[in-house]
């Protein structure tokens, strides 16, 4: 147990009425336990300043004089045992150690002056506090500057540093107005409150209160650095620095003052170079000057947000219910909330753009919840057009969305102005928040960023429209997504339903079931000029290409940030244990087992875990080394044990979709064929974590008697290639780099072993778990490539083959010729038909029909598609589990033995691929359309799935 610290003080305990109270009356006791009982200051903040005393002495500095604001940091200091100010410009506390000193006071005045007795604390050694600015019959002045000359005099004569520490306490958290009303001007604004709006605001916001505590100032390494300078001018220097970074704390809480929409329609119509451009527009589309302009203010309208304080508020109650009825819980990354919080203090100079990961309609209002309640400025969220609807639009409106169309195409007016009002909003300082991604995944597997949104914003950069910017990769994961039923009927033939009022009045139903946890994740901000000084840019690329090129390489980048912080939840651990096993039932023993040995890989790789594994494993800790020196299974199922709460805890939560069957005293699991692909979901939400060791295991498995380096790097990098569009990999390093990590890595945990030059599987169901973790892919793959043999002699609609693709899956997975029913996802079906078109072997052309663009594919190369069609079955075929029991295709292609294991291993029997890695498909602007929206999923027919169910009742009616 550490001792308490003890700051004692130096300097009588009434050397001055100012001084902060240690032991207030009793009745001042209790009014301050109830109103500032909530306010608290960050763990690290306390140890910063406890050190600072240590090494010098302190002086607290506040922008505006306040007694309550003098009080609450009163007690917070008493209440985290740091420095108690002995002094304080303007503030007279009598009152409050009662009532006889308060009359003892009041006929002392004349002797000791409340704004004099600096002197004696800092003589002393003691900490003091200085106000910068006070308000006086309405208006809001400096202070004397003599107290900060005062401090730096001090400073000149004494041998230990003084830290001047800035801090604030802001009571209203809706951000200011530009417009200063009368009222503002009379009693100040929120920022600069006079006595009586500070009383209101206090009475008012007390439970709301923020604390912020800016980064400290050494007082005589100022003096070094500028020795020939005055103590005037000095103190003139750290008074403007002070306040820019109480400026800067404040913008952290509610960002930059509001401006009503109206406001911000009316400046973006007025600015010039919006003119020229609407000029140019009245040319190429022959339009009068008042119709272009009455339909840009239109068109603004229908985009801009109108967020409201209140309603940000009310929102934020109804989602406490929802998240701790609903849920068990939000788990907040709050050192990765610092660090954004940090980062914000930068903001005039580098707008702060938010990129999470979208999973869920939830999603739109978790960022803004977390940001309220952890006392930060709420984002503005671009959100789809579809989704503006009556009340719904106007809710989201007022939480801070805009809406933006789903195609620009032929719009380019629209396109034009979207483009003026998101420059205007990170021009301002707003935060923006918009989802990368497009939709939201139904796989559950990130998908491959869109450049739309994103190429606007840095096109803002290129045109000058501002300088820099912040970049914040955010991970939003659940163990349980709330639309588990509408991504089901999606998934099995039902078509999408537009979003609505009935759909709105529906998701009520989500009150009468739990739904887990909700992970939230920060990674550390990317400063764009940064990232372009990393990647030897001295700025954003000018021509169109290029920019193409920098846009994409920047969006996988913030991709793979997403994906790095990633939480390791437990119902993603046994969706991806029970999917990715090769036995029909899986005991309870062999689970625990398997996901142990999960935890450990990810503990390798310093993956994310959530709380509550890291807490289980943390409790076991002892246990866990002990049976790790009896060797690596025992620490596995050690591990599995230490989870075994947290498992039973998600198999409850995915019962409908897990069969649990009790055998000769054993508990196993089952997966039916109708339920994988949806529990695919929690599979896919970790996967991306693993797939690189994953591909590793499915090389050296395939290679009974050992892999040869030079063999694996060059079988490894083609399948790495064929999944790049399933997975975001790292771009960092070359790829011999990445993949010698890997291995090292994996023969940590015992995974893979080195003998006499071979690389060889060391745990076989360890690495067969994993290889098979990517078995659906190959033969998702595989079947997209037999079906494209009918697009030989014409060519085929994108939609069309993808349904019939879809169609084409679910037969084969019925009749055995692929294992895997989730290998029916028009996801990863559209994913393969992209791929085939980057190797060049299919032609993908595009046909206009209103505003809609159609795209349709045609085979170009046969014979490279031939090679490739039969390689990649020889792949599936020499995966550990070997290929599906009722082959029919691939059981063709087995029985001419295509190929020998040492014939594949020949250099030229591989397919060649573009080995461009990162730089993924071109993304079309925001204009054109997907293949397949993400919101428009569709995959396996209702009839297939009847098929499945019923050949999954007699199999459990012969078990």
């Amino acid at each position: 147990i550490s001792k308490p610290r003890e700051f004692p003080m130096k300097s009588p305990a009434s050397a001055h009425q100012s001084a902060m109270l240690q032991e207030p009356t009793p009745f001042w006791s209790r009014l301050s336990d109830r109103f500032f009982k909530h306010l608290t200051l960050h763990d690290q903040t306390v140890d910063e300043i406890s050190e600072l005393a240590e090494t010098g002495q302190i002086v607290y500095v506040m922008r505006s004089r306040s007694v309550l604001d003098y009080l609450a940091f009163n007690q917070l200091f008493v209440r985290h045992e740091l420095p108690l100010a002995r002094f304080a410009n303007g503030v007279n506390l009598s009152i409050f150690r009662g009532f006889r000193e308060w009359i003892v006071n009041l006929f002392s005045r004349q002797m000791n002056p409340p704004d004099r007795g600096l002197d004696l604390p800092l003589s002393h050694g003691d900490a003091t506090l200085i106000f910068l600015r006070e308000r006086s019959w309405g208006i809001s002045k400096r202070t004397s500057p003599a107290y900060l000359q005062k401090v730096v005099f001090f400073q000149r004569t004494s041998d230990k540093p003084l830290f001047l520490v800035p801090q604030l306490i802001h009571w209203p958290p809706a951000p200011p107005s530009r417009q200063k009303s009368l009222i503002d001007i009379l009693f100040g604004d929120s920022g600069d409150a006079g006595r009586i709006r500070k009383l209101l605001h206090f009475l008012r916001y007390a439970k709301k209160a923020s604390v912020r505590i800016g980064n400290p100032i050494d007082l005589q390494q100022v003096i070094i650095d500028h020795p020939a300078w005055t103590d005037e001018r000095v103190a003139r220097h750290i008074g403007r620095l002070m306040l820019v970074q109480l400026g800067r704390e404040a913008m952290t809480i509610h960002g930059p003052p509001m401006k009503s929409p109206e406001q911000i329609r009316n400046e973006i119509l007025e600015r010039r170079s919006f003119k020229l451009e609407l000029e140019e527009y009245m040319k190429t589309s022959g339009e009068s000057l008042d119709a272009s302009r009455s339909k840009a203010s239109y068109y603004l309208r229908e985009i801009a947000s109108k967020p409201k304080y209140m309603v940000q508020m009310l929102i934020a109650r109804f989602l406490d219910s929802l998240f701790f009825r609903v849920f068990n819980g939000v788990e907040v990354d709050e050192v990765g909330l610092k660090k954004v919080k940090d980062a914000a203090k930068d903001s005039r100079d580098a707008p702060l753009i938010l990129i999470p990961s979208h999973k869920s309609h939830i999603d739109y209002l978790v960022v803004s919840w977390v940001f309220l309640r952890y006392e930060f400025i709420v984002p503005h969220i671009a959100a789809g057009a579809n989704l503006s609807f009556f009340p719904l639009g106007t809710l989201l409106r007022n939480a801070g969305a805009f809406f933006l169309r789903r195609s620009f195409v032929g719009q380019d007016l629209y396109k034009m102005v979207f483009k003026n009002y998101v420059w205007k909003l990170v021009r301002e300082g707003y935060p923006v928040e918009f989802f990368i991604e497009g939709g939201r995944t139904r796989t559950g597997k990130l998908l491959s960023p869109k450049m739309g949104l994103l190429s606007i914003i840095l096109e803002g950069v290129k045109r000058g429209e501002y300088k820099d910017l912040q970049f914040i990769p955010i991970n939003l994961s659940y163990e349980r997504v709330v639309e588990t039923a509408s991504y089901r009927k999606e998934l099995t033939g039902g078509e999408k339903e537009s979003e609505s009022v009935r759909g709105v009045l529906n998701a009520s139903k989500v009150f009468k079931s739990r739904y887990g946890r909700i992970y939230v994740d920060f990674e550390s901000p990317i400063l764009l000029s940064d990232y372009l000084k990393q990647r030897g840019l001295v700025s954003i690329p000018q021509g169109s290409e290029a920019f193409r090129v920098a846009t994409e390489r920047l969006a996988f980048h913030i991709m793979h940030r997403i994906q790095e912080v990633t939480v390791i939840a437990p119902s993603s651990l046994v969706g991806m244990v029970l999917l990715s096993h090769e036995r029909r039932a899986l005991s309870r023993t062999r689970l625990k087992s398997l996901i142990g040995f999960i935890t450990t890989l990810a503990l390798h790789r310093d993956a994310r875990l959530s709380k509550s594994i890291s807490n289980a494993l943390s409790r076991n800790t002892a246990r866990i080394e002990k049976k790790a020196r009896e060797g690596l299974g025992e620490a596995f199922i050690a591990r599995g044990e230490a989870l075994r709460f947290l498992i039973d805890e998600s198999l409850n939560l995915l019962k409908k979709l897990v069969d649990r069957v009790e055998r000769s005293g054993q508990t196993l699991y089952i997966i039916s064929d109708k339920h994988r692909i949806e529990l695919d979901y929690y599979r896919n939400s970790i996967l991306g974590v693993f797939a690189p060791e994953a591909i590793i295991c499915s090389v050296v498995a395939s290679h009974r008697r050992g892999v040869t380096w030079p063999e694996f790097l060059k079988k490894a990098r083609w399948l790495s290639e064929l999944l790049k569009l399933e997975f975001i990999y790292r771009n960092d390093a070359p790829f011999e780099d990445i993949v010698s990590d890997l291995l090292e890595r994996l023969k940590k945990v015992g995974v893979i072993v080195e003998e006499q030059g071979l690389l060889h599987i060391g745990l076989k169901e360890e690495a067969m778990l994993l290889s098979s973790s990517l078995r659906h892919f190959l033969e998702c793959y595989w079947v997209a490539a037999h079906t494209l043999k009918s697009a030989f002699e014409r060519p085929i609609e994108g939609k069309e083959w993808v349904k019939s693709a879809v169609e084409q899956a679910g037969l084969a997975a019925l009749q055995g010729e692929i294992r895997r029913a989730e290998a029916a996802s028009s996801v990863a079906l559209a994913n393969a038909l992209q791929w085939f078109v980057r190797q060049g072997w299919v032609k993908e052309d595009s046909i206009t029909e209103g505003r809609k663009r159609k795209k349709t594919y045609q085979v170009m190369d046969s014979e490279a598609f031939e090679d490739f069609f039969n390689t990649l079955a020889k792949t599936i075929a020499d995966l550990p589990d070997g290929p599906p029991p009722h082959l029919s295709p691939l059981k063709h292609l087995q029985d001419q033995k295509i190929e020998t294991d040492e014939h594949l291993n020949s250099s030229d029997e591989i397919p060649a691929v573009q080995d461009d890695r990162q730089d993924h498909l071109k993304e079309p602007a925001v204009e054109s359309e997907e293949i397949i929206s993400s919101d428009e999923t569709t995959t396996v027919s209702k009839d297939l799935m009847d098929a499945f169910e019923d050949q999954d009742d007699k199999v459990q009616a012969e078990q």
